[in-house]
């Protein structure tokens, strides 16, 4: 495994090694179920800034057949720590498989990656959320990330014009002092 010269895509594809590695060795996952997880295409994309990662079910042929694509988000990126916890979260989608959603059968995927308490939207995820071993592996990860950070400010949204916003806060649309408002209430939450 890389621990120097790291960019972020290298991060994501060795955090999922990390994982499937921490899993084979505990017989959490079956050598067919690495497989799956290794030959889904991973990517760190741009992202809009709506979500942290996604799974596209049986998106991908590679010659494996129809393989999911994980992206994980440039735009939802809070920290190194939370890009490795989207990479389990969105991995446990590709365990879980097709329909299972944000229900039981996705917790338990998550689970037997070494992710620990998983919630369906807006974790906080440390060191402490992820398995011992695969802690360590990110946190030797994170010191040999070379290539930045996002630099455009999470609280702007990226798409053209208004987008439609939850009524809890009394308003239709997205504002930016809205959305700096929520990411502010987000991290008083986090810490």
């Amino acid at each position: 495994m890389r621990r120097r010269g790291l960019t972020h895509e290298q991060f994501v594809h060795d955090v999922r090694r990390a994982a499937v590695a921490w899993a084979k060795a505990r017989s959490t996952i079956t050598e067919a179920e690495a497989e799956r997880m290794l030959a889904a295409k991973l990517v760190y994309g741009a992202g809009d800034g709506r979500y942290r990662g996604v799974c596209h079910y049986s998106a991908w042929a590679n010659g494996a057949g129809p393989v999911e694509v994980v992206e994980i988000s440039a735009a939802g990126e809070e920290s190194l720590v939370q890009v490795a916890g989207t990479t389990l979260h969105e991995l446990g989608h590709v365990l879980a498989g097709w329909g299972a959603g944000h229900g039981a059968d996705w917790k338990r995927a998550c689970d037997r990656l070494g992710l620990r308490r998983a919630l369906a939207a807006g974790q906080c995820y440390l060191l402490a959320s992820m398995a011992p071993d695969i802690r360590a592996e990110v946190a030797q990860l994170v010191e040999g990330l070379v290539d930045g950070h996002p630099a455009a400010p999470k609280c702007v949204t990226r798409s053209p014009g208004p987008v439609p916003f939850a009524k809890e806060n009394g308003t239709t649309m997205q504002s930016p002092e809205i959305l700096r408002r929520l990411v502010l209430r987000r991290k008083r939450r986090c810490r």
